[in-house]
């Protein structure tokens, strides 16, 4: 089994100044919007194309304000992307293990995970929570832009489609009525599912190549998602990290 993460690019920053007067205001400690909203100085976003006004930026608009300060943004969003991952990964035995005895089909499922992150005096990252199912409502226009496109292009990666019963059970018949004419022809079940084909020597495995190919299909249609995992050089960070070996993981990241 492999892994593919990936971290969408709009995502939100709430952004506060803190000073040694306010060292007991929660609000300026407890960056969580449920709290923060109830505030006297909380300034709701009212145009979701401005996003870098009012207390809840979007995380583009806080990298673009960095930039013009004189961070190094791109180092930033190396440390973040790498507390993804290490998360991730400290967690991959008990995900995979589920996997395995739940899921009938790898692509049956998938999860949307909400990661707060604080940055410190340092802009160093710290991992304060992961939420799972974070909060999906839409108070501001701000909200309803960055949530729906964010909606939208996950159900274009996962491949998401509309799902018809009828038509499901039609073709069922379907395939059932000429599993049964075959028989009755004589074609043996082995004839019927065809002759599996072999791997030619130097070829990779045929799990490798759905993989590569899964690959370039998700590049394909990842929008403003951003894969972290498995990427180029991959291995050398993260394959001492692993409770297991992935051979397929590793096989990723060389090819990539």
């Amino acid at each position: 089994m492999h892994m593919h993460l990936h971290m969408h690019m709009h995502m939100y920053a709430h952004v506060h100044v803190q000073g040694a007067a306010s060292l007991h205001n929660q609000y300026m400690h407890l960056t969580n919007y449920s709290i923060n909203k109830h505030s006297s100085k909380f300034v709701q976003n009212s145009d979701a194309s401005a996003d870098d006004t009012g207390s809840k930026w979007s995380l583009s608009a806080l990298r673009r304000h960095l930039a013009r300060c004189g961070v190094d943004v791109t180092r930033l969003n190396n440390l973040i992307d790498e507390l993804i991952v290490k998360t991730l990964v400290a967690v991959e035995p008990g995900v995979t293990s589920a996997c395995r005895r739940y899921c009938a089909h790898r692509n049956s499922c998938f999860e949307l995970l909400g990661f707060d992150v604080l940055i410190d005096d340092c802009l160093k990252p710290w991992l304060l929570e992961v939420n799972l199912s974070p909060s999906l409502s839409t108070d501001t226009p701000l909200d309803l832009k960055v949530k729906s496109q964010m909606l939208a292009q996950l159900f274009t990666l996962v491949s998401i489609e509309p799902y018809d019963r009828a038509q499901h059970k039609r073709e069922q018949h379907e395939k059932q009525a000429e599993r049964f004419t075959r028989l009755a022809r004589g074609e043996s079940a082995a004839h019927q599912r065809g002759a599996r084909p072999q791997t030619p020597a130097g070829a990779l495995p045929p799990d490798a190549v759905r993989a590569v190919r899964l690959l370039d299909e998700e590049a394909a249609k990842s929008g403003a998602w951003r894969r972290v995992f498995p990427v180029a050089h991959g291995e050398a960070a993260y394959r001492p990290l692993f409770a297991k070996e992935r051979p397929l993981n590793w096989l990723l990241c060389a090819v990539l």
